[in-house]
Order: structure tokens, then sequence, then C-alpha cells
């Protein structure tokens, strides 16, 4: 893996650890994540934003979601994810609304364009919002929650089957919504 590969570029083998790391975590696989965390940390040192990602992911799978806040203030999915856990959901809800202004660090145009990634994550978090916001039946969101699941349904409509419960989900919230 390039992780591993002693002539890749220091912060592509980051990279790749870090993306290590992470599917490490979302499939608990606590020694694998510590283990790239490590990596990472070796690559670029503890200030990097990859290894103080990290560390907040470290600090929240221990139960200390204050401090993985706190610490943390990139992959603003899993900050939203923090607060919507420690209930705080317009918390949440502000922080998956990075696709309306979102600056993507260290990623080369050659690899992938920003909007490209924006345009999947940015409707990944349009979904979260309108979930959240729909389960939370608060008059405050409903609206919200109706025009970010519209938004899921028309850039989704057409697009693979793996994404297709998402849209399933998105029209479930609009049945809710007054016409």
């Amino acid at each position: 893996s390039v992780a591993n590969d002693s002539l890749a570029v220091p912060l592509h083998r980051a990279r790749a650890a870090w993306t290590l790391a992470l599917r490490a975590s979302a499939g608990g696989a606590v020694d694998s994540f510590e283990h790239w965390r490590r990596s990472v940390t070796v690559l670029l040192g503890n200030e990097s934003r990859l290894s103080r990602h990290l560390e907040a992911l470290s600090l929240a799978q221990a139960g200390l979601l204050d401090e993985a806040l706190a610490a943390s203030r990139v992959l603003v999915t899993y900050r939203g994810s923090w607060f919507e856990q420690a209930d705080q959901p317009d918390s949440a809800i502000a922080a998956w609304t990075w696709y309306q202004n979102t600056d993507l660090e260290t990623i080369s145009p050659r690899d992938v364009q920003a909007s490209e990634v924006d345009g999947a994550f940015g409707t990944h978090a349009r979904i979260r919002i309108a979930r959240l916001a729909a389960r939370t039946q608060r008059p405050d969101l409903a609206a919200g929650a109706c025009a970010e699941a519209g938004e899921v349904v028309r850039r989704w409509a057409e697009s693979e089957a793996v994404l297709s419960s998402l849209v399933v989900e998105a029209d479930g919230i609009l049945e809710s919504c007054p016409q």
C-alpha cells in the first residue's frame, strides 16, 4: 500500500495512512486505528490537520465528545455526528452545512476536482441535515429538512443503485412536507 511505500512522497503516505485509520475506526479496529494514527503523526507531525483530526477521532472514540469537538476543525461530518450524539442538533446542522463554503486543502486538481468532492459529500451532508431536522420535529427546522431532502432527490434521482436507499429516505421526508 502507499502508506507503507518508502518511495512514496510523505504527504501521500500520510494521506493513505489517514484513510486506513478512518477505515479501522469505522470497523472498530482500535489497534489498527492507533497504528495508522501514529504513522500519520510520524510522517506529518502532531500539528498537521490530518494528525489533529485523528486525535479528535480518538477522543470521540473514548467518549470524550466535548474534547473531540474542541480538538477538531476538519471533517465536519464527524463533528456533526458528535454534536448529534451530544444532543446538539443546531450545532450538528451548522457543522454539516460546510458544503455551502468548502475549502479543500492538499487535494491536487490532478487527483480530483473539488466540485466533484463537494457534490458527493455535500449531498451526504444534506441527507444527514434533512434526517436530523425531520427527527427533531422542530417547526424552525422543518423547512430546512424539506429543502435539503428535495435537493437530495434532485441530485441523486438518477444515481447508482447504492444510493437509492438515501433517495427513498429523502422522498419519505418530503412526504411530510407542506406542498
